[in-house]
C-alpha cells in the first residue's frame, strides 16, 4: 500500500493548488497522477467543510476501475464510499455515495435523476479527462453548461434553453493531460462546463465572433493564431501545469516503425484505390453470385480509411463486410517478427478495426481482445497480448504494470488518441524503458497519419508550455 509520503514535490504543489480553487483546469501529463491529486484534494477540502459529495464524470474505464482502485491503493485516504452510475444503473446514483462516478455517455441520464428530486446534486464536479467535453454542441456539454439547443424537426426549429448545473457546484475541477488536443477551439466548451463567468464569451457564437475563423477546408473553425495568446492570458489563473516537463525521472520513450513492405500486387491495389477512388477485388465467398465487388472512395475521408485498410490487408464494401487484399497477411507477418524479437514478452497492440480484431483473435489464441474485467492478470504477466482500440485504453488505465511495449497495427488520426494511449505505459510504476513500435507501408497515408499527429503534439506542447509560462509569471 502506498502511503502520503510516497507523493512527490510536484504533486503535492498540485494538491495544495487545487484545494485552495472553487474553479480549476488542471493540466497533468500522462502518468502524472491526476487521480491521486484531485483524491488527496478532495480529503483536505472534506476536512474543511464536511462531508461534500462528489460527482466524477469520466470514461466508463476511469469510472469503473482507476478511481476506485486508487482508493484502496493509499493509505491515508479516508474511507469513502464509491459507487458508479453507469447507463441506467440509476441504484447505484442513489447509494449515498460519497463519490459517484457517471461516464460521459450517461451524465444526461444522471442529471434527469437531479431533475426529477431522486438524487441530489453534489457539491463537488470533478471532469477527469475534460477534452472529452471540447464540443460544445455535444448535449451533454449544453445540458450541463446551459446553452440554447436548437434541433429542426419537420422542417421546424425548435429551440430549447437549459438552465445549466455549472453553478449549483461549489467546486468545479477539470483534470486533463490534453486539454487542447486539436487546438484552441476546444477550450471554450471546457471553460464554459468548469465556469459560470464564460471567460472566453457568453456561448460558443460570440467565442467564434472574437477569436476565430473558417479553414481553408470552409468546414468548422479554428482559432486566430495571433488570438491564441488572448486566450492563454484569459485562462492562467485558473490553469494550473507543473512547473516542470519533466517530472517521472523515467527514461524517455523511443519510437519507431516496423516497415512492412509490399508485395507487387498489393501495391498495384493500393495505387488504383488512390488514383481512381475504386477498387474491383475478386469474390472469394461461393455462396455470393457476384464474381466482383467494387468499392469505392466517394471522398477524401473515406478514401484516407480505404487507403489504410489496404495497407492491413483487406477492404471493407459498403456493408462493412471485410473482404482480403492481396497479401492480407502482411502486417501479422511483421507482428510475429516483433514478438520474437521481444523474446515473446507481453505484448500491447493497439488497431483502429474490427477486421484486425478479428483477425489478431483468430491467429493468437493467447490474445484478450478488449480490456479484460479485471487488469490483475494482466499486470500478473498471465496475458501475453492484449488487443485493443485506443480509445478503449486512452484515459486513465494503468497498464505499466504488464509490458513495456506496445505497437499499432494502424495509427489513429487523432492525436489525442495516439499519445494518450501509449502514455499508458510510460506512467509512474513503470520499470523498464518504453517502447513504442508503428506498422508502416512505404510511400503510403502512414507516413501522413504520422506527420499529422506530430504537428498536432507541437501545437498542444506550445500551448502548455505557453500557459506553464504565463501561470508562473503571475505567480
Amino acid at each position: 500500500m502506498l502511503h502520503h509520503s510516497d507523493l512527490d514535490a510536484e504533486q503535492l504543489a498540485a494538491i495544495e493548488y487545487l484545494q485552495h480553487r472553487t474553479e480549476s483546469l488542471i493540466a497533468l501529463p500522462v502518468g502524472f497522477g491526476k487521480t491521486i491529486i484531485a483524491l488527496t484534494a478532495l480529503k483536505k477540502v472534506r476536512e474543511v467543510y464536511g462531508p461534500w459529495r462528489t460527482l466524477l464524470v469520466s470514461t466508463k474505464s476511469i469510472c469503473e476501475h482507476t478511481w476506485s482502485d486508487e482508493l484502496v491503493r493509499w493509505s491515508h485516504l479516508p474511507a469513502l464510499r464509491y459507487a458508479t452510475a453507469a447507463g441506467r444503473n440509476r441504484a447505484a446514483a442513489l447509494l449515498g455515495a460519497d463519490i459517484t462516478g457517471v461516464n460521459f455517455e450517461s451524465l444526461e441520464l444522471y442529471l434527469d435523476l437531479v431533475d426529477a428530486g431522486e438524487v441530489a446534486l453534489p457539491e463537488i464536479l470533478i471532469i477527469d479527462e475534460s477534452s472529452k467535453m471540447k464540443g460544445e454542441t455535444v448535449s451533454r456539454v449544453t445540458r450541463l453548461a446551459g446553452l440554447r439547443r436548437i434541433t429542426k424537426k419537420d422542417g421546424v426549429k425548435h429551440v430549447r434553453k437549459y438552465p445549466g448545473y455549472v453553478h449549483r457546484f461549489r467546486r468545479r475541477w477539470l483534470l486533463s493531460a490534453t486539454p487542447a488536443p486539436e487546438g484552441y477551439q476546444g477550450l471554450w466548451a471546457q471553460e464554459a462546463v468548469m465556469s459560470p463567468r464564460r471567460r472566453l464569451g457568453e456561448n460558443p457564437t460570440s467565442f467564434r465572433d472574437q477569436y476565430c475563423m473558417r479553414p481553408r477546408s470552409g468546414f468548422g473553425w479554428v482559432v486566430v493564431p495571433s488570438l491564441e495568446s488572448s486566450i492563454e492570458e484569459k485562462l492562467k489563473h485558473v490553469m494550473y501545469l507543473p512547473k516542470k516537463e519533466e517530472y517521472l525521472n523515467l527514461l524517455p520513450a523511443t519510437h519507431s516503425k516496423v516497415i512492412v513492405p509490399w508485395e507487387t500486387e498489393a501495391r498495384a491495389q493500393y495505387d488504383e484505390m488512390e488514383d481512381q477512388l475504386m477498387l474491383t477485388l475478386e469474390q472469394e465467398d461461393p455462396d455470393v453470385s457476384m464474381d466482383e465487388i467494387d468499392v469505392v472512395a466517394p471522398n477524401a475521408g473515406v478514401l484516407l480509411s480505404k487507403l489504410k485498410q489496404i495497407c492491413s490487408g483487406f477492404l471493407y464494401d459498403q456493408n462493412k463486410v471485410a473482404h482480403p487484399t492481396a497479401d492480407p497477411d502482411a502486417k501479422r507477418v511483421a507482428l510475429d517478427a516483433v514478438i520474437e524479437r521481444t523474446g515473446g514478452s507481453p505484448l500491447l497492440v493497439f488497431t483502429q478495426f474490427r477486421a484486425e480484431r478479428e483477425d489478431l483473435a483468430a491467429n493468437y489464441r493467447d490474445a484478450q481482445i478488449g480490456l479484460p474485467r479485471s487488469l490483475d492478470d494482466w499486470s500478473n504477466n498471465k496475458i501475453r497480448m492484449l488487443v485493443l482500440h485506443p480509445k478503449s485504453a486512452g484515459h486513465g488505465v494503468n497498464l505499466q504494470y504488464g509490458t513495456n511495449v506496445c505497437i499499432y497495427y494502424s495509427l489513429p488520426d487523432s492525436f489525442e488518441q495516439w499519445w494518450q494511449s501509449w502514455g499508458r505505459l510510460q506512467r509512474r510504476g513503470q520499470t523498464r524503458p518504453v517502447s513504442v513500435l508503428r506498422m508502416h507501408r512505404p510511400s503510403s497515408v502512414d507516413s501522413e497519419s504520422w506527420q499529422r499527429v506530430q504537428r498536432k503534439k507541437m501545437k498542444l506542447s506550445d500551448f502548455l508550455n505557453n500557459m506553464r509560462a504565463r501561470r508562473h509569471e503571475a505567480g
